[in-house]
């Protein structure tokens, strides 16, 4: 879960910091105020494209930063350190350069969207929602109950079998060629070994050389810097020293010298020590008659290595790495390649019949969860909603063509009206239909999928009253299992959220800002009460808020509808 969001110098945000609960988020807001700009920032945290023109003040910097709370195993299988919380940040200069950081360390951009990814997902107008990718369809039906145990079977039959075939294609080739083989990874080994390179020691050579090639200009200048500072009658040490002695002096009269008189101190430490960096670079230009020749010849032998094995030294190493990896691998294989195709067989009559086992309950699940979301799709305004899970055989046909997905891939359908043909999910048009149609499909799959936080913006886009009603109702029961944060405008949808937070836009110094704060009850009660009457809120509306909050605190205590 999400539980801090700082933005500062982002769009209309000057300076801006959220913090979360666990549970069912709403942010609300007047038209305009910039609710949907907070789901663009922490997009933009995820990894989204930013571009300068979203600087609030030019000339200064952006800081998106975002505080997860995750599960210990979620944590590992990132491999990261289990110590919560995480810290991803993202800041970017005016020219709209970035950085990416995790708990405060450098990252790249393609390490921190693989980690938010697996934290949390937002689903709007076509961005960022998962389940436009249909790589992650099988992913959510294997998710089910009953599937997990299958499916996680036959994607490990599959790893194995294709490890064995490996292995077989090298036992049915040629002795004379793998022996061939190891005699040229070792010639090459042999090679490498017997210079022994090691990282970066050709640019520490090559310094090395230049130092001693430059020696008496460096011992010219070196001597210069040690005369200067203490050793000529008129040295700098010695006359900030004295220097040091009369500001003190003076501090007893005066005050603010004696805070000068510590910066001369400072000043004096300082040149101290770049007296005693001279006095080792001296020491460090000693060298034997021999040590340039005996420099040279060692480029020398690392620049032929490189010729061979680069451009660069760390390639060469990296070259050895392989080579000394392979080389080991081909010295144990088995080649008896009657044994290994044997196993690859017996492995792939057991990939079959798990994989078959598997088809047949994603069928039986499928049907079942199908029928479930459309059913809940109804209560969503979307009452002629269809949905589907259609599957695709693959090319199986030997143990060469096993696939970690089983037998089949799946494609989710789906038809907003009836008479409309079943179309994949990223036909759909309307942000606030995608919206809906994945809280259907987690409301569907709960408690058999792993928990997350789960983003909406317009998922209420064109509907109202009692649809608007289940929609709460449903993001309610998502967030019983699932942290929920939803942008809306209907209070029928905001009156069953555990936390408030308004978005509010205000002028100041002749520019628009967007802030945003946690309500109180009683705030809570005048916002949902706004949301009914407009910008005037009459007793009445008042009224009404208070009985819709009655209504959903009533709803919550009940069953979850179905």
């Amino acid at each position: 879960m999400i539980s801090r969001l700082f933005v500062k110098n982002y769009a209309l945000v000057e300076n801006l910091e959220l913090n979360f609960e666990e549970k069912f988020v709403v942010l609300t807001g007047e038209t305009g105020a910039g609710k949907s700009l907070l789901i663009g920032a922490l997009s933009t945290l995820l990894g989204s494209k930013f571009d300068a023109s979203l600087l609030l003040r030019k000339g200064e910097e952006c800081v998106i930063e975002g505080t997860f709370i995750s599960e210990k195993n979620k944590i590992n299988a990132l491999g990261l350190e289990d110590n919560e919380p995480l810290i991803l940040k993202r800041k970017f200069d005016k020219e709209g350069k970035s950085w990416a950081f995790l708990n405060g360390e450098t990252i790249s951009l393609s390490k921190l969207k693989t980690i938010a990814e697996n934290l949390i997902e937002i689903n709007g107008q076509h961005q960022g929602a998962k389940l436009l990718d249909e790589e992650n369809h099988l992913k959510i039906i294997d998710s089910l109950k009953e599937l997990k145990t299958l499916s996680s079977e036959t994607a490990s039959l599959s790893r194995e079998i294709k490890e064995q075939c490996k292995l077989l294609k090298l036992a049915e080739g040629k002795m004379s060629e793998i022996t061939r083989k190891i005699e040229l990874l070792q010639a090459e080994a042999i090679e490498i070994e017997k210079i022994n390179p090691k990282e970066n020691e050709d640019e520490e050579l090559k310094s090395r050389k230049k130092a001693l090639e430059n020696r008496s200009k460096i011992l010219e200048n070196l001597t210069s810097i040690i005369f200067q500072l203490k050793t000529s009658d008129n040295s700098i040490l010695a006359a900030l020293k004295e220097v040091n002695k009369k500001a003190e002096d003076l501090s007893q009269y005066i005050p603010s010298w004696k805070d000068l008189a510590k910066e001369i101190e400072i000043s004096r430490a300082a040149l101290a020590e770049i007296y005693s960096l001279a006095e080792r670079e001296i020491e460090s230009l000693d060298f034997k008659p021999d040590e340039l020749e005996k420099i040279q010849e060692r480029l020398y032998q690392i620049e032929k290595l490189q010729r061979k094995f680069g451009p660069t030294l760390n390639d060469v190493l990296s070259h050895y790495e392989a080579i000394s990896a392979e080389l080991k691998q081909l010295k144990k294989t088995n080649f008896d390649k009657y044994e290994i195709r044997k196993k690859v067989d017996e492995l792939y009559d057991k990939y079959i019949a798990v994989a078959k086992k598997l088809s047949k309950a994603r069928n039986e699940k499928a049907k079942a969860f199908s029928q479930k979301v459309s059913s809940i799709l109804k209560h969503l305004a979307l009452e002629k909603g269809r949905f589907e899970v259609m599957f695709s055989p693959l090319r199986i046909e030997s143990a060469e063509d096993v696939s970690e997905k089983g037998l089949e891939e799946a494609y989710f359908l789906f038809s907003a009206n009836e008479g409309e043909p079943l179309l994949p999910l990223s036909k759909i048009a309307s942000g606030g239909e995608l919206s809906r149609v994945m809280l259907a499909i987690l409301s569907s799959a709960k408690g058999d999928s792993l928990e997350r936080t789960v983003i909406f913006d317009e998922i209420d886009s064109g509907i109202g009253g009692k649809p608007a009603e289940k929609v709460g109702v449903y993001l309610h029961n998502l967030s019983l299992s699932n942290q929920v944060i939803c942008v809306t405008h209907l209070p029928q949808i905001a009156s069953y959220a555990d936390q408030h937070i308004k978005i509010i836009k205000s002028d100041k110094e002749g520019r628009t800002f967007v802030t945003g704060r946690v309500l109180s009850e009683e705030e809570r009660i005048e916002e949902i009460g706004r949301m009914v009457a407009g910008e005037k809120i009459t007793k009445s509306a008042v009224e009404h808020a208070k009985e819709l909050l009655k209504i959903a605190d009533e709803t919550k205590i009940k069953s979850r509808i179905t």
